[in-house]
This record gives C-alpha cells, sequence and structure tokens, in this order.
C-alpha cells in the first residue's frame, strides 16, 4: 500500500479491480454491459475486462480496510468517466432508464475513489464536471419516468452534492478554470428561486459576470425573484441546452405561477385571453398541453381557443415535469456524448439564441 501523509494512493489500472470482477462472475452479478457477449463458466456469463466498471460499496461497520489495489488512481478514474459518458450513455440496444441506472452507480462509485484518496485540482474538476453534466441530462429525459423506473429526488441530491463540490474546488483554486462561469450558471438554474445561490451568483458576478451564459443565469434568478414572469421565459429561451436541460424541473411551477398572475389580472366574466398567446408566453409545445394546463387549474377553455380566467375556480395544477420538443430540438442524440464532455457546446451548432 501506497501511503502519503497518510493518503492511500491507488494502484488498480483497470476502471474494475480484478478481484471485484472475480468475485462478480463468480456470484452472476455482472451487468449486461460488462459480459463478454457468447463465453460462458458453468452456465455464468463471463466477464469482459474491457467493459466491467467498479461498482459502487457502502461502507459498512465490520468492513476490511480499503486496499491500494482496489483503488484507482485520479487517471484510471478519468478514463473510467470517459468511458461511461462517450461509450456508455449513447447505447440503443436496451432501455435508456437502464443505461442510466449503470452509470449512475459507476459514476458513484468514481467519486467515492476520488474522496477516499482526496483527489483535488483540475482531476476532481474535471470528474465533477461530467458528473455534473450526466445529472442535469439524466434529470431531464427520465423526468417523465414513473418512481419506480427513475427517483428524480435522488438524481437532484446526487446533482446538488456535485454542485457544491465544484463550487468549492472552484472558489479554492489558483487559477481561473475554463469552464467554471458555466457551471456557476447551472448551480444558479438548478437552485432558481433560491436566496442563497442568488446571493452567490450576485457575489461572482464581478468574476463571471463577462461570460455570456451566467449572465443570462443571473438575469434569469433576478426576473424569477422579482417575481417579473414575462422576463423570465424570454431569458430561458436564451438558455444553451445543458442549462435547459437544469432548468426544465422547475418550468411547470414557474407556468403555475404566471397562471395564477394572470388569473388574478384578468379575471373577468367579460374578458378572454387567447390559449395560442398563452401558449407562446409558457413555451409549451402545443395549444392543446396549454388547454390541459388550463383545464387541471380549473380555467375554462372555449371553442374559439379562448381562456377564461376565474378567481373562484382556480387550482393549481400539480402536473409532472416532462420533456419540451422545443428543447429536444436543440440537440441531437448523436451529439449527447461530446455535449456531456463539453466538447460540443450550443455556439458549435447555433443554437444560442442572439439577446
Amino acid at each position: 500500500m501506497e501511503i502519503d501523509e497518510g493518503i492511500i494512493v491507488g494502484t488498480c489500472c483497470s476502471m474494475c479491480p480484478e478481484s471485484e470482477m472475480r468475485a462478480r462472475e463468480a456470484t452472476g452479478r455482472l451487468h449486461f454491459l460488462e459480459r463478454l457477449p457468447t463465453a460462458k463458466t458453468k452456465g455464468r456469463p463471463r466477464v469482459s475486462p474491457d467493459h466491467a466498471v467498479k461498482e459502487f460499496s457502502r461502507p459498512a461497520a465490520g468492513k476490511e480496510a480499503v486496499r491500494a489495489s482496489d483503488l484507482r488512481p485520479a487517471d484510471v478514474l478519468r478514463k473510467t468517466v470517459r468511458y461511461l459518458l462517450s461509450s456508455v450513455v449513447s447505447r440503443t440496444d436496451l432501455p435508456w432508464s437502464e443505461v442510466y441506472g449503470f452509470v449512475f452507480d459507476r459514476l458513484r462509485s468514481v467519486r467515492q475513489d476520488m474522496v477516499i484518496q482526496r483527489i483535488h485540482g483540475d482531476d476532481a474538476i474535471f470528474i465533477l464536471e461530467m458528473n455534473v453534466r450526466f445529472l442535469v441530462y439524466s434529470g431531464y429525459r427520465l423526468c417523465s419516468e414513473s418512481a419506480d423506473v427513475f427517483d428524480a429526488h435522488i438524481n437532484g441530491t446526487h446533482l446538488q452534492e456535485c454542485l457544491k463540490r465544484l463550487i468549492v474546488l472552484y472558489t479554492s483554486s489558483d487559477s481561473r478554470n475554463l469552464h467554471a462561469a458555466e457551471f456557476f450558471a447551472v448551480y444558479l438554474v438548478v437552485n432558481l428561486g433560491s436566496a442563497e445561490s442568488l446571493s452567490l451568483g450576485i457575489q461572482t458576478k464581478h468574476v463571471y459576470g463577462s461570460d455570456p451564459v451566467f449572465k443570462i443565469a443571473l438575469e434569469l434568478c433576478l426576473a424569477w425573484s422579482n417575481q417579473n414572469y414575462v422576463r423570465t421565459f424570454r431569458l430561458i429561451q436564451r438558455l444553451p441546452t445543458l442549462h435547459l436541460w437544469a432548468i426544465n424541473r422547475h418550468l411547470h411551477s414557474i407556468r403555475c405561477f404566471t397562471l395564477q398572475v394572470m388569473n388574478s389580472a384578468f379575471a373577468s366574466k367579460n374578458l378572454s385571453y387567447p390559449l395560442s398567446s398563452l401558449t407562446l408566453l409558457l413555451l409549451h409545445d402545443s395549444d392543446s398541453e396549454t388547454e390541459e394546463l388550463c383545464r387541471s387549474s380549473g380555467l375554462n377553455v372555449d371553442d374559439n381557443g379562448n381562456v377564461w380566467f376565474s378567481r373562484t375556480k382556480f387550482l393549481p395544477s400539480k402536473q409532472s415535469p416532462r420533456r419540451c420538443k422545443w428543447i429536444d430540438r436543440r440537440f441531437h442524440e448523436d451529439d449527447l456524448p461530446q455535449l456531456i464532455e463539453g466538447q460540443l457546446s450550443d455556439r458549435d451548432v447555433g443554437s444560442l439564441l442572439p439577446s
């Protein structure tokens, strides 16, 4: 075991320790993505050393001490993350929810190895940035799935943990990181409505205020804080793809608040509001979605496509988050690995709208 001032330095040069590969092969605990296509031993699938990735293992009392041979050093962790987020996330031969479950667990194991070895600096920043992009995208892609398929709360908890670690690493670094403004903006958008995150954005404005994405994210948070829903929606449309994935978790509550404000302002027996105009304002994909929201909020939509607001009938809708076609059009699934790795920006695909 190599020790430097009490820190364990990993010596495992593969994505999965040899001992774990053999143990999981013997007990039939290999994931579909880790098996050799046809080979079997005693009726059980055989492990593919090039595709097996270390599982997350929860610390427990009575477990033997961590061995250096079971820990992957920083360069191997980088290699593992790149493999998961380039080769695995783009798999189409099984449901993407299963791909997510595999990658989520293996990335958690990567972070565990990173923490045990107290890896910091550029290596930790790279690993956490990749984790954040994956968790943000997963939260968007799987938002309409049932709780037994995708747990949005757990995904969100891990996202917040990674973002907060990144913020600490950025602020403690002697040099400015290339992607810091992008991820400060993600933090602001993910925590829209939080006084703490808005305060952080204002405090760091002098550092990142010249970055266009950070500027949009901060202005968005300020607009929402001031309950300026028109400006909020306008700024949302200017967000790049990663940040649109992040803001999607808030879109329903923003729409409901907007509808509630408009209901208070326009409720009248003699006044209606065009459904098509409301669709454009709320960034819905179709009038039918807007009508569904209005009806679930207790509002009437007549045959001529007009919304009739009512102070006595209005009830906030409890719809679940869903994907938006206009957000999906911002990127192509084939570009997902490049987007997650930060190699393809919205400027490259031309989807960042002008200010």
